[in-house]
């Protein structure tokens, strides 16, 4: 979870929640399978924002991420 925090890609956050979900009452399984159902919404809605919102000129990926501007900032290529 370290990780995903570093990268700046929060909606891969709701995987790990949703394997937190626990129902003790019957139809646990499906509980289960709508937890990760939804993880999976999230995780697909955030990579379309994500892709939908890039800038034009290609210059997305590691370098826009909170890790690329800290790589930036330390290397003196952050204006």
């Amino acid at each position: 979870m370290a990780l995903v925090a570093l990268d700046g890609r929060g909606e891969w956050l709701a995987v790990p929640a949703a394997g937190q979900v626990l129902c003790p009452a019957d139809g646990a399984l499906k509980v289960q399978r709508a937890a990760y159902g939804a993880a999976l919404l999230c995780v697909l809605a955030g990579a379309l924002l994500r892709w939908r919102f890039a800038p034009a000129d290609g210059g997305g990926g590691a370098d826009s991420t909170v890790l690329g501007k800290q790589r930036a900032a330390l290397s003196g290529d952050l204006a």
